[in-house]
């Protein structure tokens, strides 16, 4: 079998998984809406949801004009390129690449006086009117994002890629912009540049970039690139070393990091041409070979994990009552019912006191919550200490930094925006670990082994469970990041461009371990508090920027006393924004935990109903009620059974 035909059936594998698991929803949802299980019906509609709709997000990033919007051009396969490419830095926008039946380009546009965002409709041809630097220069437009949906059949299969402005460049506002966007990411695609030996600072923030995205700790959610390899002789050598810096980078084995070498520039020529030695050149079919191979298994994970699980727990809150029915009438003495009565009374007495509050589950998370915003604290502390050692033992003997004041704050707003990314990354861990703990003192069905190796993320969209909505989260965005073309700090067009991962309403909270989806929760949170850190990098002004630059210890140290405040700012931005995600953890856990009692005592209530009805009849009634019982509980079992191999099968397909 050839790579493409297995690829190929890879995809087709997926799609009949997720098809199968579609038509499981409807089976269980019927179910649900028969019992009158309105939880469950709900928790069902938005897995489904998700399930139907999601995408895969692929974030391309990397430092400035290691040509990731070439690549994307190459890799989309059109002979018209989509996006703009310039000799000049081109990317200032954060560009969505999506499937859809027409064609159409929008881009989202701050609005007037602080009014609602506004969507324009575009040609193709103006698209570089809005997402480069020499066509929107500083933002006059006022640009928030770009959106483009197309035919292309290599999108079909549901991922959709993410080009994003340059770090480490003159512009500020593009290394905030891809910051912000890392935590919507699925997966990241790390690009680097042949002719540009890898630095320590593209090293530093892959490092980020794995971190914010939640992808550390799976290799399915990195992928790299080394771009422009039709400019040197042998690329052998700059493959090695670039997958040497990144095993040490990522703290993965070296034998694990695959760098693929490709010419985008050969690929584009032989689309135009039809040249087989461009094509040769150009080593595409490696690079498409190892890209779907790798996002097949993540998509997998991803999307299929979470839909499982909760297929999973809903149908066993279903056929718990219809079991225990079916049990009472096997039962020949009336004490037996009595002692089956009663566990069921107080399953149902214990859930009532869980969802009034008044367990001492609401006390524990409260505690447990505050205990993790006290090690984000600690931990904020500890990182931002080493950005500003770094600043007094290294940006400060660096020519460009003294020369170049604004590139300095840059780079250390920069350097504070990872210090975030670890902190949100360390707060969506922990948050689940919090979560699993508390659910298990209250003998919740959260903490129910699963029935395979797929990754659950274990708290879905407060869209159904009930929680923290858009305007429970105040915007304190920095008016002069807005004007940059930023967001509001809910993540609202930000977040709203990747579909359930990020959005207005707080949504999916991830697990521990490798396969997870980053949360809104945190997506929100990490696009407000890397905005405040960029407001406040932006009103820093240095006041004696006419030091001749060869007192360069004067210069030192009057940077020093100056830079004082900008870090006393930093520290105080996070530790706000720090408490701000506690406040919103404590909500959204509750908020699950609240949903899963609800669950389960709606499952109890309907327990307690059949055996009501059970308790007078006839000998005959009894068997005619059993069959009645048997032949409800048929469907569920079966489901649950095919929900049992689906997983096995997802897990397979994702090479867990």
């Amino acid at each position: 079998m050839t790579d493409d035909e297995a690829l190929h059936d890879a995809g087709e594998a997926f799609e009949v998984l997720r098809d199968e698991a579609l038509g499981l929803f409807e089976v269980l949802a019927g179910a649900a809406a028969g019992t009158g299980a309105g939880e469950s019906t709900r928790r069902l509609g938005a897995a489904r949801e998700r399930l139907a709709a999601g995408r895969l997000s692929v974030v391309v990033c990397g430092e400035f004009k290691r040509g990731k919007s070439t690549l994307l051009n190459a890799l989309l396969g059109e002979q018209r390129p989509l996006l703009p490419v310039d000799t000049v830095i081109a990317t200032r926008l954060v560009t969505t690449v999506a499937w859809a039946e027409t064609e159409s380009v929008t881009v989202v546009l701050e609005g007037a006086d602080g009014g609602p965002e506004q969507r324009r409709a575009i040609s193709r041809e103006q698209i570089a009117e809005y997402v480069t630097e020499l066509g929107n220069p500083q933002n006059v437009k006022r640009a928030l994002l770009l959106e483009i949906l197309t035919p292309n059949p290599r999108l079909r299969s549901g991922i959709r890629w993410v080009d994003t402005p340059g770090v480490g460049g003159m512009f500020e506002e593009h290394t905030a912009a891809t910051m912000a966007y890392l935590p919507t990411a699925d997966a990241v695609l790390f690009v680097a540049d042949t002719t540009k030996p890898l630095t320590q600072s593209e090293l530093t923030f892959l490092r980020s970039a794995t971190t914010a995205a939640q992808v550390a700790d799976d290799p399915d959610g990195q992928l790299y690139v080394l771009t422009r390899t039709d400019t040197v002789g042998d690329v052998a050598p700059h493959v090695q070393d670039m997958r040497a810096k990144v095993a040490a980078a990522t703290g993965r084995p070296a034998g694990s990091v695959e760098v693929v070498p490709v010419s985008a520039t050969a690929q584009l020529h032989w689309l135009a041409s039809g040249d087989e030695l461009d094509r040769e050149v150009a080593g595409f079919d490696r690079l498409e070979a190892v890209i779907w191979s790798t996002l097949h298994r993540r998509r997998t994970t991803l999307l299929l994990g979470g839909a499982l699980a909760e297929l999973d727990v809903t149908a066993q809150a279903l056929l718990g009552p219809v079991d225990t029915a079916i049990e009472a009438l096997r039962k020949d003495g009336t004490a037996e019912l009595a002692t089956l009565r009663e566990q069921i009374a107080a399953k149902q007495r214990r859930l009532q006191v869980l969802r009034q509050g008044s367990g001492a589950w609401t006390g524990e998370l409260h505690r447990k919550v505050a205990e993790l915003g006290g090690l984000l604290k600690r931990r904020a502390t500890a990182g931002l200490n080493e950005v500003w050692q770094r600043v007094a033992t290294d940006y400060m003997y660096r020519n460009e930094f003294l020369d170049d004041t604004k590139r300095l704050v840059g780079q250390i707003t920069t350097d504070a925006s990872m210090v975030v990314g670890g902190l949100n990354d360390l707060a969506a861990r922990e948050a689940s670990r919090v979560l699993a703990e508390v659910a298990a003192r209250s003998e919740l069905q959260l903490t129910r082994p699963r029935l395979a190796t797929l990754p659950n993320p274990p708290v879905p969209t407060l869209a159904v469970t009930g929680g923290l909505g858009a305007a429970d989260r105040p915007n304190r965005m920095p008016a002069r990041l807005r004007e940059m073309g930023w967001a509001s700090s809910t993540g609202g067009t930000l977040g709203g461009a990747v579909g359930y991962t990020v959005g207005a309403i707080i949504g999916t909270l991830v697990a521990p371990g490798p396969g997870t989806v980053a949360g809104a929760q945190f997506g929100a949170w990490i696009v407000g508090a890397i905005g405040t850190l960029w407001g406040a990098s932006m009103g820093w002004q240095h006041s004696r920027n006419e030091e001749a630059k060869a007192d360069r210890e004067a210069r030192r140290r009057s940077l020093t006393q100056e830079l004082a405040a900008l870090r006393q700012g930093q520290q105080a931005h996070i530790e706000q924004e720090l408490a701000e995600l506690q406040t919103g953890l404590t909500q959204a856990l509750a908020a699950e935990l609240t949903s899963r009692i609800k669950q389960e005592l709606e499952s109890a209530d309907e327990t307690v109903k059949r055996l009501e009805r059970q308790r007078e009849g006839s000998v005959a009634e009894s068997e005619r009620r059993l069959g009645e019982l048997r032949a409800e509980r048929e469907p569920l079992q079966k489901a649950a059974t095919r929900i049992a191999e689906l997983t096995k099968s997802a897990a397979t397909l994702a090479g867990r």
